[in-house]
């Protein structure tokens, strides 16, 4: 746990408070070892931070970080530290992409979606289904269609179809 808070520490919100440069979190069940990992994903997707993150000596090397990066330009010019956090936990807000690839099988991911609702209120959730098999013969029709003396059409879109649904 105390590895996972370093890294969110020092690589997610680090980076992306500091330089306002797009960043995107990806995390699959898989690597979910501690459920407080998935705790701290729900804060993050329900108010963007993570609560009680930061300890005094990260404070300190933010509001450096901060001071340096934003020397040249007014974005924090004359602030107070308070301030200056405000205006970090903003940019990493704002910075942040989280995307999340949870398979929906098992007991793990409803209970999951239970204890944290943000995984549901505060995502866009694309359910990724087999396709049925006409969707896929019109798939390969329309690629197909744009070779007009191909004898075999029928036998290649069979094909086609077939492949995609061996691949499932």
């Amino acid at each position: 746990m105390k590895e996972w808070r370093e890294d969110m520490v020092n690589n997610l919100f680090g980076a992306a408070g500091i330089d306002s440069q797009p960043h995107v979190f990806l995390m699959a069940d898989t690597q979910i070892i501690n459920e407080a990992f998935v705790e701290d994903i729900n804060n993050i997707l329900n108010n963007g931070m993570i609560p009680n993150l930061y300890g005094p000596e990260d404070v300190q090397k933010i509001l450096e970080d901060m001071r340096d990066q934003h020397k040249s330009d007014d974005l924090i010019k004359g602030m107070e530290d308070v301030e200056i956090m405000n205006v970090f936990e903003d940019c990493a807000k704002n910075s942040i992409h989280v995307v999340l690839a949870f398979s929906p099988i098992g007991d793990d991911f409803k209970r999951r979606l239970r204890m944290f609702p943000a995984l549901v209120n505060c995502c866009t959730i694309d359910w990724f289904l087999p396709w049925p098999a006409d969707a896929l013969q019109s798939v390969a029709e329309q690629f197909l269609s744009k070779v007009d003396d191909l004898p075999m059409k029928d036998g290649i879109v069979a094909i086609c179809v077939d492949m995609q649904e061996r691949v499932n």
